[in-house]
C-alpha cells in the first residue's frame, strides 16, 4: 500500500533542492493534461510563493515512472484531464484530487 511514509521520502528532498528551501511546508500544484500548464504554489520557511520555471509537471508525468501512474490512474479515474496535488509536511499527508474539467471525479490520501 503506498504511503506518505514511502512517497514523502522520494520526493520532498528533490523539491527542497529544486525549491532552494530548508523547511518545505506544503507544495501544492495544479496540472492540465491536456495543454501541459501547470500552477505551483510553495509555503517554507519564506512563507506562500507562485512558483514558475523551476520544476516540470508535464516532464514528471509524461516520461519514465510518472507516465505509469498517470496510466494506472487512467483506469480508476476515466475522463481526467485536470490533476491538483497537495504535499503536507507538517500533517503527513499527500492529496491527490482529480477533475474533469471542473469536476471532481476521485481523490487519494495518503
Amino acid at each position: 500500500m503506498i504511503s506518505y511514509r514511502i512517497i514523502a521520502p522520494l520526493i520532498i528532498p528533490k523539491l527542497k533542492r529544486s525549491l532552494e528551501c530548508k523547511q518545505l511546508e506544503q507544495f501544492c500544484f495544479l496540472w492540465d493534461r491536456e495543454s501541459g500548464a501547470q500552477k505551483i504554489e510553495v509555503k517554507d520557511e519564506n512563507g506562500t510563493r507562485i512558483i514558475e520555471g523551476v520544476i516540470s509537471l508535464n516532464e514528471i508525468l509524461t516520461e519514465g515512472i510518472g507516465k505509469k501512474l498517470v496510466s494506472l490512474l487512467d483506469k480508476e479515474y476515466k475522463g481526467w484531464n485536470r490533476l491538483i496535488g497537495l504535499i503536507d509536511t507538517n500533517k503527513k499527508k499527500i492529496t491527490f484530487i482529480f477533475k474533469e474539467n471542473e469536476h471532481t471525479i476521485g481523490t487519494r490520501i495518503y
